[in-house]
């Protein structure tokens, strides 16, 4: 009896193993999938993680070209601002900025000090546009608020810029802004503003940001800063180069100058031309009895009568010491006669008390009249042979047909 019920149990036994067996082979096999399902989710993992990658390469990869771009058209920009003469500053800006800040808009004001205003160099665009700003003026704009701030402005929404800034006042200087949005950039050298450069709309109609126009903007005012102080000291150099110092009129070399182009051109397109040599009489007496220095006040008030007297048209210069020159274009020998005479007497009429008792002072002129054949050292032997009559007689006009 014992025995059968142990055979029973044992058949029960056989009967379930082969149930547990399948039944660890079907976990083992669910196993296996959660395996397989975690490797998938990895490699999917990494699929994705690779094409981010990937598309971020290519991003950054636009972005670097972008940037090589922009940084060279900034090189190109450098060179070309140190080469190029003053007025062709906005045609190199209108080359490079709009790959290097993307400004469809662009103006170049250069700042007058003597009369405090900002004076418009160049724009790229057609829209009207102030030629002068004055700085004094509550209504001086955005312009004089970036050189009174001496540093780069930025605005994103100008509505908003100007309301935080107490400018609402200026509201009505921007409706032409197409995006409201814009950049200012002072031209500060050393503590002097030089001028204003206004940067708008852009042209993918993005905002300027700091983030991404700043440093080049920055860039842009230290070239444009150093070309034009640069091209302001070379001007400097030209003029005193033509310049007679005391007097501040054209002295001898460029006074020839110009009269040699004068009779080139007239010789080319046709016209008349007289030039006119005046001397001080007794200039000598003048030095030896009231001193040097009130015959540079002479030397200075007869100048000036001269430059103040004569057309705008004429040009004045010293010619030696004493001596001073002028030539007249499209004057014929009755009309210069007549402003030669004019000076003379006024000469006579000067009030020199102020210099020194009793002093008084007188002109006289030589005058020659453009020849057909003349060059203008024929012209100029004519005017002196005239002056030297003139000296002899003293104090009054000899002309030289």
């Amino acid at each position: 009896m014992a025995q059968g019920k142990r055979r029973s149990a044992a058949g029960k036994v056989a009967a379930i193993q082969p149930g547990t067996q399948s039944d660890n082979a079907l976990r083992d096999e669910r196993q296996r999938c959660v395996v397989l399902e975690d490797q998938l989710a990895r490699l999917r993992g990494k699929l994705e993680l690779a094409q981010k990658q990937a598309a971020d390469g290519e991003s950054n990869r636009a972005a670097l070209e972008e940037l090589d771009e922009r940084l060279d058209h900034m090189a190109q920009l450098g060179k070309e601002l140190n080469a190029l003469g003053s007025d062709q500053l906005l045609v190199a800006c209108e080359r490079h900025l709009p790959f290097i800040v993307s400004a469809q808009r662009v103006s170049l004001y250069l700042h007058d000090p003597q009369r405090r205003v900002l004076k418009l160099h160049a724009h790229n665009h057609t829209d009207d546009i102030d030629q002068e700003v004055s700085l004094t003026q509550r209504q001086a704009g955005l312009m004089a608020h970036a050189m009174s701030k001496a540093r780069i402005i930025i605005i994103r929404e100008i509505a908003e810029y100007l309301q935080s800034n107490g400018l609402e006042h200026l509201t009505a200087q921007t409706k032409d802004y197409a995006t409201r949005s814009c950049a200012l950039v002072p031209l500060i050298f050393e503590g002097e503003a030089l001028g204003v450069l206004n940067l708008a709309d852009k042209k993918d109609g993005s905002r300027f940001t700091e983030t991404t126009d700043r440093k080049f903007l920055q860039q842009i005012a230290d070239l444009l800063t150093i070309a034009i102080r640069n091209h302001r000291l070379v001007e400097r150099l030209e003029h005193a180069s033509r310049t007679d110092a005391l007097c501040q009129l054209r002295n001898r070399s460029a006074f020839l100058q110009d009269l040699d182009m004068e009779v080139r051109r007239i010789r080319r397109y046709g016209g008349k031309m007289a030039v006119l040599l005046a001397d001080i009489d007794g200039f000598r007496l003048i030095n030896s009895n009231h001193g040097h220095a009130i015959g540079d006040r002479v030397l200075i008030a007869v100048g000036r009568l001269l430059h103040n007297r004569l057309r705008d048209v004429d040009v004045v210069g010293r010619y030696a010491d004493d001596t001073f020159a002028a030539m007249l274009p499209h004057q014929h020998l009755q009309g210069a006669l007549v402003a030669c005479r004019r000076v003379v007497g006024l000469t006579r009429e000067l009030n020199l008390d102020d210099l020194s008792t009793g002093l008084s002072v007188g002109l006289s002129i030589g005058l020659a009249c453009l020849e057909d054949a003349d060059s203008f050292e024929d012209l100029m032997a004519r005017a002196e042979e005239a002056l030297v009559e003139a000296k002899v007689k003293g104090n009054r006009v000899i002309s030289r047909p």
